[in-house]
């Protein structure tokens, strides 16, 4: 052809002999993984990668010696809590355990006609004090909001804790109090029966100025839900820069209403409601979700647990942003100033009922109603084929 012209055409070759690769192997080598944490060399010799699962599908409690001392959270000023509160030191006082309980809680026992009966088996610490004593188990009489005030208690590591639903949603406390005496005595003295739930907690530091002009670390709180940075009251956009893993650059700037930073069992509450996912309370990671963004694409994500946070006022910030903890302790943050975020080394380990998975998809459906709705009816014959008479 025309086009062709110029153009030497070599013939075709065929090759002398057949190269054989199905009796070659790939060649072998070595993968350095490593988190933020520790790194781990692991050797394929055959080229193919095979990687364990980072989640655990199964994590079951098993005593070394009997547990001896139980605190005991309820939801406060309540009637119906403190009865079971009583209900419950009766029960352990049998088992020769010995019970701990807020100060603040002192005062509503000692209203009840059963006091005397368990006094010699309690004893109290201030709040501040709780997370130094040698506990071996919490039991949580109340609902989300008391398992969230029971997470703070702890900054560092918290003891397995059985939660009871006394409260009003009970996303969290999938136990009832009429199977108390059993449950407790299950969790007791029948190894490997229930299941944990390992859930994540992240880790907020605070980073201010002081009044020489330096930026300080003035804070750490342990957060089971959620950290939230907003407006506060002003009526302007919140405008900070979202940093994260080792970038010296902003991976984005947030302006909007705020921006919420939340653990999986976080990602069910204020960060569902901003439109974040759900995610499950077994997956290693941190949800970011914006709050009313200005800009439209400016989606929720989630980020693996290794990745450390890092949110920023810049110089050109118009007013400064609030921060909150599972909705308390608010702070300011000025110009300059930082908040920096990791999944924390100490997660909230509570009992599961029937297992993890289990008790998150039954939440769902029971506490949100999660993808209810009528089936839709299948095509064909029905029992009515015929419509009613109409005199319309």
């Amino acid at each position: 052809p025309d086009a062709l012209q110029g153009y030497e055409i070599l013939p075709r070759r065929v090759a002398e002999k057949e190269i054989d690769v199905g009796s070659q192997k790939r060649s072998g080598f070595r993968l350095l993984m490593c988190s933020d944490k520790e790194c781990e060399m692991q050797t394929f010799e055959d080229g193919i990668i095979s990687v364990a699962h980072v989640t655990k599908v199964l994590v079951k409690l098993r005593w070394l010696t009997h547990p001896r001392v139980v605190l005991i959270i309820k939801r406060p000023r309540d009637f119906e809590t403190t009865k079971a509160m009583i209900r419950v030191m009766k029960h352990l006082k049998k088992k020769n355990i010995v019970t701990l309980v807020e100060e603040k809680v002192l005062s509503e026992l000692r209203e009840s006609a059963d006091f005397a009966e368990i006094a010699d088996s309690i004893y109290t610490r201030p709040t501040g004090e709780i997370h130094t004593e040698p506990i071996d188990f919490i039991v949580c009489l109340g609902g989300d909001g008391t398992m969230i005030w029971t997470s703070s208690l702890f900054p560092r590591g918290i003891p397995p804790i059985i939660s009871i639903a006394m409260g009003s949603l009970g996303f969290l406390t999938p136990f009832l109090l009429g199977h108390l005496e059993k449950h407790l005595d299950e969790l007791l003295h029948t190894p490997d029966i229930f299941q944990l739930s390992v859930r994540a907690r992240i880790e907020a530091e605070i980073h201010k100025y002081d009044n020489d002009g330096e930026l300080k670390h003035v804070r750490t709180i342990s957060v089971m839900n959620e950290v939230v940075v907003d407006r506060g009251p002003s009526s302007s956009l919140v405008h900070v820069d979202l940093y994260a893993g080792d970038r010296t650059e902003p991976i984005t700037t947030v302006q909007g209403d705020g921006i919420i930073l939340a653990t999986p069992t976080g990602s069910t509450a204020y960060s569902l409601a901003a439109g974040g996912s759900m995610v499950h309370p077994g997956i290693p990671a941190m949800a970011i979700t914006p709050i009313c963004p200005h800009s439209l694409s400016f989606r929720p994500i989630v980020v693996a647990d290794s990745t450390n946070i890092l949110i920023k006022v810049p110089d050109l910030a118009r007013h400064p942003a609030k921060v909150s903890f599972d909705g308390r302790n608010t702070v300011e943050l000025r110009r300059g100033e930082e908040l920096r975020c990791v999944v924390s080394d100490f997660p909230l380990v509570s009992v599961c009922k029937q297992g993890e998975s289990k008790d998150w998809f039954a939440a769902m459906k029971e506490n949100f109603y999660w993808n209810e709705r009528r089936v839709q009816k299948a095509h064909g014959t029905t029992t009515n084929p015929q419509p009613p008479d109409s005199k319309i």
